[in-house]
């Protein structure tokens, strides 16, 4: 299987550790065409499986309406207010949503409450029943039983850090097109792990120092993310598909680190967070659009 932003067969290997889980190693290698980074060999349906059972999601779901829409939620990388106000400006405020990868239900939740028809759409069929208790008049559907039914289609189709989590994206985009109407927009919004950003220059050092320590440092957690992404190659994979790009937003976030130094605990994680917050200014100052450890796109369906 080769690149799955650009399908070049190419790669070299990517100095970056691998993951243990279920006794086998993931790692990362670079595709030779758009520099993409991204785990060979692919995981397996069936560890795929095992990685999202419903305590990946911490057996919860968040049915809450939060009165500050402009603030930034948790899971999310751009605010509801900034989703919102895309939504409104491509498609209009009686958009009919479909949050595919919906997780605890929080923006299906809110959406409704602006006056949005929003539906969901997840994969395991146990945090499906979870979901649908806490939104009881609002259809979930499993992937599988979506996908094949044409007459469910959409204004808008909404994708919160789904790309990252799937192996074949394109594949992803290209099932999901059907279902969104003309005119449509796709509002996409995930990581972008290999791009300028100031904490990806972090980990980056804190990897190199614990190598240095330890040559054979591993990661013992689920490789939870396929790809590591930059602006340049997500650019390279949306454009293969028959949709217009409208927004392309790059912006830079204080994960993994608390979100405000306010919610920082101990010496350690409040110098962290101010260091964070002042050299986060000072890039977003120099290099506005450009450094960024997240994006949010806009594409839009043609009318015809």
């Amino acid at each position: 299987m080769g690149c799955v932003f650009c399908n070049e067969t190419a790669f070299s290997k990517f100095d970056f550790p691998g993951n243990l889980f279920l006794g086998k190693e993931f790692k990362y290698v670079c595709c030779a065409a758009c520099g993409l980074k991204y785990l060979h060999p692919m995981p397996t349906p069936e560890e795929i499986a095992a990685m999202y059972v419903p305590s990946y999601h911490a057996n919860t779901i968040d049915v809450s309406i939060t009165k500050k829409y402009y603030q930034k939620q948790c899971g999310t990388r751009f605010n509801y207010g900034i989703q919102f106000d895309l939504i409104n400006k491509y498609v209009g405020n009686k958009a009919t949503i479909l949050d595919f990868g919906c997780g605890d239900g929080n923006f299906i939740a809110n959406a409704i409450q602006q006056g949005f028809m929003c539906n969901g759409a997840e994969y395991d069929y146990d945090y499906i029943k979870m979901i649908k208790e806490g939104l009881p008049k609002v259809n979930i559907y499993h992937i599988d039983e979506f996908y094949p039914d044409k007459k469910l289609v959409y204004d808008v189709i909404r994708l919160s850090n789904v790309i990252e989590h799937v192996v074949t994206p394109a594949a992803t985009i290209n099932a999901l097109l059907p279902h969104l109407k003309p005119n449509g927009i796709l509002l996409i919004e995930a990581p972008l792990e290999d791009n300028m950003a100031v904490s990806n220059w972090y980990r980056d050092l804190y990897i190199k120092v614990k190598k240095r320590t330890n040559p054979g440092f591993i990661f013992y957690t689920p490789p939870y993310h396929i790809i590591m992404a930059n602006a340049k190659n997500q650019h390279v994979f949306f454009k293969q598909f028959q949709i217009d790009e409208k927004e392309f937003i790059v912006d830079e976030f204080a994960w993994p680190l608390p979100e405000s130094i306010k919610n920082a605990k101990g010496i350690k994680q409040k110098s962290l967070a101010i260091f964070f917050a002042v050299a986060i200014f000072i890039s977003k100052l120099f290099f506005r659009g450009k450094s960024g450890n997240g994006f949010l796109y806009v594409g839009q369906k043609p009318a015809n």
